[in-house]
C-alpha cells in the first residue's frame, strides 16, 4: 500500500467529555512490557466490551474480535488463528478467564481479591496496584487491609470525615438525624473506589464536588452510597477542575 494510500488516523478529541472516552484501568499500564502487539490487542478489546460498558465479563464472538462491532469498533485487525492464541496466552498469563460454550465464549478480566481461605490462586494470575496496595485476582470477594501501610478501616473513616466537613452537613447546623451514617453499604462502595483511586484522588473528586456551586445545590444531600457509587462518577468529580488546567 502507497503512502498515498493509508489511512491517517483522525485524531482524538480536544477535549474528553462524556460519550468519547471510557476508564483504562491503571493497573495494567504496569503490565504492558508483559504482553506481545497481538495481546494488547485482544486485552484492550475486551476491556471495551467489559470495563467500556460497566461490567467484568461478556460473551465476546471470534468474529467480533476479528471483523468488529456496529458502531463501537472495527475490530483488532488479527487474523483468527492469532487471536485464538493470543487468547490462549492471556488467559495463562492471568489478564482474563473464559467460559467455553458451543455458541459464544464469555471472558472475564482477572479483577477481583482472591480469597484468603479457599482455593490457592496461581500468583501468574494476581495483579497489584501500587498506588492502593490492593491486589486484583479472579475471586469474586473485593477484601483490603491495607492502603498505604494504614488500616483500610482508619482509612475509610478519614474519608467519612472528610465528605461530612466538605459536603454534607459540611458548614450547615443539621439534625444530628440527618448526617450521613457510614452504613455497611457505605463502606462497601468506599471499598471500590478504593480499589479505583488512591486515597488522595478521592479527596481530589470530595473537594472538586464541594466547590462546584450546582453539584453542592443539586446532589450534597443524596449520601455517601450515592457519591461512592461507581468510579465513572468519581472520576468525573476528579475531572471538574480540569478546565482549570487549561
Amino acid at each position: 500500500m502507497s503512502d498515498d494510500q493509508l489511512i491517517k488516523f483522525p485524531g482524538v478529541p480536544a477535549k474528553r467529555a462524556n460519550g468519547n472516552f471510557w476508564c483504562y484501568p491503571n493497573v495494567l499500564c504496569l503490565h504492558w512490557h508483559e504482553l506481545v502487539g497481538s495481546e494488547q490487542k485482544v486485552l484492550d478489546c475486551i476491556l471495551r466490551h467489559t470495563w467500556g460498558f460497566n461490567k467484568s465479563s461478556d460473551r465476546i464472538s471470534l468474529t467480533q474480535l476479528e471483523h468488529g462491532v456496529n458502531k463501537v469498533h472495527n475490530g483488532v485487525g488479527l487474523s483468527r488463528k492469532q487471536i485464538i492464541r493470543a487468547l490462549r496466552s492471556l488467559e495463562q498469563k492471568g489478564f482474563i478467564t473464559s467460559v467455553k460454550s458451543s455458541m459464544t465464549n464469555e471472558y472475564s478480566l482477572v479483577t477481583e481479591v482472591h480469597q484468603e481461605q479457599g482455593t490457592k490462586v496461581n500468583q501468574s494470575s494476581v495483579l497489584t496496584s501500587p498506588a492502593t496496595g490492593v491486589e486484583m485476582s479472579q475471586s469474586g470477594d473485593k477484601k483490603i487491609h491495607t492502603i498505604n501501610n494504614q488500616s483500610i478501616e482508619k482509612t475509610i473513616e478519614i474519608i467519612y470525615r472528610y465528605y461530612l466537613e466538605k459536603i454534607f452537613p459540611g458548614t450547615r447546623e443539621v439534625s444530628k438525624y440527618r448526617i450521613p451514617r457510614l452504613t455497611d453499604k457505605s463502606k462497601q462502595k468506599i471499598i471500590d473506589r478504593l480499589v479505583d483511586f488512591p486515597p488522595g484522588i478521592i479527596r481530589h473528586a470530595i473537594d472538586n464536588f464541594s466547590n462546584d456551586e450546582w453539584w453542592m445545590k443539586t446532589n450534597s444531600t443524596k449520601g455517601l452510597a450515592w457519591f461512592f457509587g461507581s468510579e465513572d462518577q468519581i472520576q468525573q468529580f476528579v475531572n471538574l477542575d480540569a478546565s482549570d488546567d487549561d
